[in-house]
């Protein structure tokens, strides 16, 4: 029972795999398609000859209605640029191949169209001719046909170039092929022509990034359209062409920002000059003032060490010889001293570390803040960030942390 199962699951799979018939259709459309994206360009620059070569071809391997009204108005247009008769004969033969294959619909109405347009002019220059006019074919020749995606790129076929599209007769057997545009990296490729048929070469070019260097301080923070660059401030970051948003931070220091648009393989050069915030800057006043007060503080402990040296010295005089009366009022005076100046020193260095630390906190809380991206011609605002930021406040009888946040 099991093989018989197996025998009628191979049975059933065999009609969904592809027959070598069907591969080469495959084959053959995506040549046509080669030769149709060849066209295309071709008839933007006027070469309609260059079109009609490789729409005949494209016909040849994937011989579809559209090739066919594509390939007569190639050959239409070629006739009333040069006014060979030979092409008009050839572009109504087509026409009216496409509408015997397309009963209705498509693009019958415009071939229509055309034959009424073109049969009166071959009919009259036939009576001129006295004769019948022969329909232009092109000869079969071993050609190479160069195309590229990029507007304005160039080819070269063993040394003869021109713009793409590119056709050039060359003999059967190994060619090289070179395609460069500016910005983009260039690309060379060995070819094989074969004999009497031209040969579609599709050469698809890579962009050349474009190079940012940017110039600043050192452990500045470097993004780019908000991405944080990881790597070296020393050498170029490579980007793609087009707009992007550069923007340089460092905690204390303004962000800096700057829109920008390069072009492939262009070199930027940008110099981020960062100015250091207000809050910075009042962090070292406040750390100097917790200074001056720590040594007020050292001042006013000194001063109690002083008198109670002092103070010291009458109680040993007293114990061992006794003292005046004036002395001992002395002696009391420099103990009563010492306790005030030991509570001023504890109370400035109470005030001092207050101080020292708010100093520090402002000194650390002061984070990097991108700079944001311009608002778009479009209108709007940038997107606001989400977060919280801790900034110390000290007041005359106050000091402690502000919480703001940003939702």
């Amino acid at each position: 029972m099991r093989k018989l199962v197996l025998t009628i699951a191979l049975l059933v799979a065999v009609p969904a795999l592809p027959t070598p018939a069907h591969a080469q259709s495959a084959k053959d459309k995506a040549s046509a398609e080669k030769f149709f994206r060849a066209v295309e360009r071709a008839y933007k620059g006027g070469q309609y000859l260059i079109a009609a070569q490789a729409f005949e071809e494209a016909l040849k391997l994937y011989p579809v209605p559209a090739i066919i009204f594509s390939t007569a108005q190639a050959y239409r247009l070629q006739y009333f640029i040069d006014k060979d008769p030979g092409w008009l004969k050839r572009a109504i033969e087509l026409y009216r191949q496409y509408i015997d294959k397309v009963p209705q619909g498509g693009r019958r109405d415009d071939a229509t169209a055309s034959l009424a347009e073109l049969e009166p002019i071959l009919s009259r220059i036939q009576a001129e001719q006295a004769g019948p006019i022969k329909t232009r074919e092109f000869a079969a020749q071993t050609q190479i046909l160069v195309n590229s995606q990029v507007e304005g790129a160039r080819a070269t076929i063993d040394g003869d170039g021109g713009e793409v599209p590119l056709v050039r007769k060359v003999a059967p057997g190994s060619h090289k092929v070179r395609v460069e545009a500016a910005g983009y990296f260039p690309v060379e490729q060995s070819v094989a022509a074969v004999e009497g048929r031209l040969l579609p070469i599709e050469v698809e070019l890579k962009p050349m990034p474009a190079k940012v260097k940017v110039r600043t301080e050192k452990g500045a923070r470097v993004s780019i359209d908000g991405r944080v660059y990881r790597g070296s401030l020393s050498g170029p970051i490579e980007v793609p062409a087009g707009k992007h948003f550069v923007s340089v931070s460092r905690s204390g220091r303004h962000g800096w920002g700057l829109e920008i648009t390069v072009k492939r393989g262009q070199e930027v050069d940008l110099a981020a000059h960062l100015e250091t915030t207000t809050q910075r800057k009042a962090s070292w006043w406040v750390m100097g003032a917790a200074g001056a007060v720590y040594i007020a503080a050292g001042v006013t402990g000194l001063q109690a060490i002083l008198a109670n040296g002092d103070a010291s010295d009458l109680e040993d005089k007293r114990q061992s010889q006794g003292i005046s009366p004036a002395e001992l009022a002395h002696y009391q005076d420099l103990r009563s001293r010492r306790d005030a100046r030991l509570r001023d020193t504890y109370v400035l260095a109470g005030i001092g570390s207050a101080i020292a630390v708010t100093g520090v906190l402002m000194y650390l809380f002061d984070s990097p803040r991108d700079e944001a991206p311009p608002m778009s011609s479009g209108g709007g605002t940038p997107a606001a960030k989400t977060g919280l930021a801790l900034s110390p406040v000290v007041g005359g009888t106050l000091s402690g942390l502000v919480l703001s946040g940003q939702f």
